[in-house]
């Protein structure tokens, strides 16, 4: 699971990826909040240097169940990477893959037993469709 923090105009402030538990995820989005009102106001050349250093010093890069071990600092550099690039197909599935080692799939989900076999009919994926 990747929660991405982004901008209304969908610019990515931050992410928080793997399970982690409610304090910790309101923290986060606390901080990206108040990442968002210091860029709002800093001058258009500025703010890359300055989402930077505020990720570079963020309090809760080190915390949380994925902080420990499983190359956490390279997967946060991933992030530092995308940050105040738009949340486009391509920056998320590439995001998604760095930081949970998945790829991202636009196929539906369906149920199979531990055999493998398929059970029932697919359930309709959770993303949502292209109008046509």
């Amino acid at each position: 699971m990747v929660a991405y923090f982004c901008t209304p105009d969908l610019t990515i402030l931050h992410a928080v990826w793997g399970p982690e538990s409610a304090p910790h995820f309101l923290q986060q989005a606390t901080w990206a909040v108040e990442l968002a009102e210091r860029l709002r106001d800093a001058p258009a050349a500025d703010r890359a240097a300055m989402a930077r250093d505020a990720h570079l010093r963020n309090p809760y890069r080190t915390k949380g169940m994925w902080s420990y071990g499983g190359g956490h600092y390279e997967k946060y550099r991933h992030l530092e990477e995308k940050v105040l690039q738009p949340l486009s197909k391509t920056n998320a599935d590439e995001l998604f893959l760095k930081l949970v080692g998945e790829k991202a799939s636009d196929e539906e989900v369906r149920i199979v037993d531990q055999s493998g076999f398929f059970r029932g009919s697919p359930i309709p994926s959770l993303r949502p469709r292209r109008r046509s």
